[in-house]
């Protein structure tokens, strides 16, 4: 990739120089290509101008900007200060791993991890100059404009801020039952990241299906009361966040993971924000809303309205899920119970059973 050739001085606008194996994606996830594919190649290297430029090819003047841990932003210049300001100086050196990116013709999603090298305070919380991994994931919001071009309306960042935590020593959750920390892509040959366009449409993977089957799973598993076997497959796996860990196998998945949250939460009802599937592989931003009857991850949750944001990816293979994975906002079901995440981690304050 490299910047088109302009004859007249002004911005330079970058070419994607896409390869034809990437031709045929959906639109959503096609704009996400392109603005990462400039992102990391010149992020914070251009003068204003021709980031200004390049930026507006891809981002709606209105785009309102959400994360966990570095606020929430409007306008492209908003998301600059936002996402690539602040993290640049809290991490200035990253490699990221796309496990996930998929999309359809509105909304695009990713899965990723990143090696960072932790180098400056953030939210009280001391560096530990030290390279940590950070989960992340995004979904985008990218209809049409009045242009005629799809640019992104709506970007949602949430990192898994408890188990980077938890990697430095400063853990705000009590220690999982299950193993904590590992997230990988999913264990197929569908590309990394997951999953390519061309060979999902060349075998005709029907995403249609496949959400049917991640809508009841998503409500089984988190209003409902239904055993997971239902919707998953019995050799499932569960990358999920810090506090719940990876669950392998539905008894485990079942047993680990729903039940102590169904006992801690009654009168569940679940939300879909954003929702994109491609071929067989789905995924979510939605909110659980309960009320509080026990404690769930030592969390004083009992007697209290709720409202738990949760990313959600799946993979269905022969109309169940077979892996999936999930963060959730931790920072923000703190401040709902009462509690300051960032307070407690600065001052190496955990939770008690």
């Amino acid at each position: 990739m490299a910047f088109a050739r302009q004859a007249q001085t002004g911005p330079r606008i970058w070419d994607p120089d896409l390869r034809v194996e990437f031709s045929t994606e959906p639109e959503a996830k096609s704009v996400i290509r392109k603005f990462d594919g400039y992102n990391m190649a010149r992020g914070g290297r251009d003068e204003a101008i021709t980031f200004d430029a390049n930026v507006d090819l891809y981002m709606a003047p209105d785009i309102v900007y959400e994360s966990v841990g570095f606020g929430n932003w409007k306008t492209p210049h908003g998301w600059a200060k936002g996402e690539e300001h602040n993290y640049g100086m809290t991490f200035p050196e990253t490699v990221f791993t796309q496990m996930l990116f998929f999309g359809d013709d509105r909304v695009a999603t990713t899965t990723t991890y990143g090696k960072a090298l932790w180098k400056r305070d953030f939210f009280g919380v001391k560096a530990p100059n030290e390279w940590v991994t950070l989960r992340i994931t995004d979904f985008y919001d990218i209809p049409a404009d009045t242009t005629g071009r799809n640019r992104i309306r709506y970007n949602f960042m949430m990192i898994d801020w408890a188990d980077v935590l938890r990697q430095i020593g400063r853990p705000v959750l009590l220690p999982s039952a299950l193993p904590d920390g590992l997230v990988l892509p999913p264990s197929v040959n569908d590309g990394v990241p997951a999953p390519l366009s061309a060979v999902l449409q060349a075998e005709g993977r029907d995403a249609k299906a496949a959400k049917e089957v991640v809508m009841k799973a998503w409500r089984s598993d988190w209003e409902g009361d239904g055993p997971a076997a239902e919707h998953w497959h019995e050799q499932m796996t569960f990358y999920g966040p810090a506090g719940i860990g990876l669950a392998q196998g539905v008894e485990t998945y079942d047993e680990q993971v729903l039940a102590p949250f169904r006992a801690a939460f009654g009168k569940r009802r679940v939300e879909e924000l954003y929702s994109c599937c491609e071929g067989n592989y789905c995924a979510l931003l939605g909110l659980v809303r309960a009320t509080g009857v026990d404690s769930w991850l030592g969390l004083p949750s009992a007697g209290k309205e709720v409202s738990i944001r949760i990313a959600y990816h799946w993979r269905v293979v022969d109309s169940k899920v077979q892996e999936g994975w999930a963060i959730i906002d931790y920072p923000g079901l703190f401040e709902q119970l009462g509690l300051n995440f960032w307070e407690m981690a600065a001052e190496g304050k955990s939770l008690s059973r």
